[in-house]
């Protein structure tokens, strides 16, 4: 689907208050289903919830949080490419060795169906400890770019933003978005399924 089509997709979800005045339309939440497998620090959580409600809510979406696994029910619409709007994270540690020839390092990777993004907090405890950046940042960070790749088309990394090949971990300068990525979400969680 082209720019155009995309653009009238988000014209669709602004409804007209008054002659010659916009308002955007109440979006649904992007419900979140939180699965720690591994029993993540509650303040580095807490710092992760908060780092990817900023991340996104400057794509202009909301999210719910719910802790624990996946309801069958969820898993199942979303095997069906139904139920966009519901994506789990699971907290994990993996310590397979890299695959070969991948570069940087893999801090977490992600499933479209069912739509899942994983997270390795041991590695990214281990980043924290060679960069100057809090783990829980980082981990909000990495589920930020994980859910990304869930709700954008295939092959979604890009050269600038949170859904760069290597994430920043810099703390001056915190990557977002871009706004296309942030429309074609956007249209993903409005029911127009893009390239799944």
């Amino acid at each position: 689907m082209g720019r155009q089509g995309l653009w009238w997709m988000g014209a669709l979800l602004a409804v007209v208050a008054a002659p010659g005045r916009v308002v955007a339309a109440e979006r649904p939440p992007l419900v979140v289903h939180v699965d720690d497998r591994i029993g993540v620090p509650a303040h580095d959580l807490a710092v992760a919830k908060r780092e990817v409600e900023a991340i996104f809510a400057d794509a202009d979406i909301g999210i719910q949080w719910k802790v624990g696994r996946f309801p069958l029910s969820v898993v199942d619409t979303i095997t069906r490419g139904l139920g966009a709007r519901q994506v789990a994270v699971m907290l994990v540690s993996n310590t397979d060795d890299p695959l070969p020839g991948a570069s940087g390092c893999t801090l977490g990777f992600a499933a479209k169906r069912p739509a899942v993004a994983y997270a390795f907090y041991n590695r990214i405890i281990e980043q924290s400890w060679l960069h100057p950046i809090d783990p829980g940042v980082l981990l909000g960070r990495v589920l930020a770019h994980e859910m990304g790749h869930v709700l954008l088309p295939p092959n979604s990394h890009s050269l600038h933003g949170i859904m760069r090949g290597n994430l920043d971990l810099g703390l001056e300068n915190p990557d977002r978005f871009t706004g296309d990525q942030a429309l074609a979400m956007r249209a993903t969680l409005a029911g127009f399924v893009i390239g799944h």
